[in-house]
């Protein structure tokens, strides 16, 4: 009887865990589902600051590249100067860098960026991005339409042409 009882409680346990990591497969594939849709639509719900401290509201009615970044990313600088080359090309997007480092270290990847009306350099809290975005690959650019519908996302380095090409669509 003792041989019976222990096995029937080693596969009691062993149902135990595999109900309780299916439970954790499941949870997470809802959380990945509702946080693409979170951030499948503009405004998303997070506090953005701008760098005078003020709170930031992200422009509507015209495309929108997010560019989520970090100033101490190499692939991230190398990102920013690309676009900066190419700013020209644009004037009629308007671009959110987003970062959640302290804001002096944003204003100093904004100097190069001074001037330009459509740049926005914001500061997002960290738990934000998080509940937005999900885990962040810096950079990180989402492009949303006219719309404010997420028409694409790119993880890591990306062709200035590319980042045109949809946010034009």
């Amino acid at each position: 009887m003792n041989r019976q009882g222990l096995l029937i409680a080693m596969l009691a346990t062993f149902a135990a865990i595999v109900a309780f990591l299916t439970y954790l497969i499941v949870d997470r594939a809802m959380q990945q589902r509702e946080l693409q849709a979170r951030s499948g639509f503009l405004p998303i719900k997070a506090g953005l600051f701008a760098l005078d401290g003020g709170r930031f509201t992200i422009p509507t009615g015209k495309p929108v590249v997010l560019i989520l970044f970090n100033s101490t990313c190499e692939h991230c600088q190398y990102e920013l100067s690309q676009i900066n080359a190419e700013i020209n090309s644009f004037n009629d997007i308007e671009l959110v860098f987003l970062s959640s480092e302290p804001i002096p270290a944003i204003k100093q990847s904004a100097l190069p960026f001074e001037g330009n009306r459509n740049v926005n350099f914001v500061k997002i809290n960290p738990e934000d991005v998080f509940d937005n975005f999900g885990t962040v690959r810096y950079p990180t650019i989402l492009i949303y339409g006219t719309n404010g519908r997420l028409i694409k996302e790119f993880k890591g380095e990306t062709k200035v042409e590319a980042i045109l090409k949809y946010a034009r669509q």
